[in-house]
């Protein structure tokens, strides 16, 4: 695995997922997206949309009412590991365009299980980190399948989000 140890990048994006920004209400992140909802709860919204030429569930998390993460889950079906992997690769590239070499990459499968403890499965994350985000691309592969996406967080939030997952208080 490769770690980088960088300041976050200098230049603050004009929003910090797609048309929307950290903090937005769920009304506002509902005005800046050009299709109709495919769910909404309480505290999130998603939506079905071809992302990076990917059939790709788009999500956004809301915390006290406002926008604290958003993220893209990829649902095209592949035939083998090797095809996953390329796509991986290749929306690395994508993002790599946009927010520079990754902070973070590598098999966190290598690090977390050694040689023989996980078998099959493997995990590669790669991670952004911007002014206001921490963006980490992730492909999990293993017997039971494979999950693919791409998570941003607002870094302002992170703590907050971090508790409410874990129900801290």
């Amino acid at each position: 695995m490769k770690l980088k140890t960088a300041a976050a990048g200098v230049r603050s994006p004009e929003f910090d997922f797609r048309s929307s920004s950290w903090g937005l209400s769920k009304r506002d992140v509902r005005y800046s997206e050009d299709i109709s909802p495919q769910s909404e709860g309480d505290g999130y919204i998603t939506y079905r949309k071809e992302v990076m030429g990917l059939d790709t569930i788009v999500g956004f998390h809301f915390l006290e009412g406002s926008l604290v993460e958003a993220g893209y889950a990829f649902r095209e079906s592949f035939q083998t590991e090797h095809m996953y992997r390329s796509e991986y690769e290749r929306v690395k590239d994508i993002m790599t365009g946009k927010y520079g070499e990754p902070k973070i990459e590598g098999d966190l499968a290598d690090i977390c299980c050694g040689d023989s403890e996980c078998g099959d499965s493997f995990t590669y994350l790669s991670e952004w980190l911007t002014s206001r985000s921490i963006i980490r691309l992730v492909l999990i592969g293993g017997d039971d399948g494979y999950e693919f996406g791409v998570l941003h967080r607002s870094r302002e939030h992170a703590y907050a989000i971090m508790k409410n997952q874990t129900g801290l208080n």
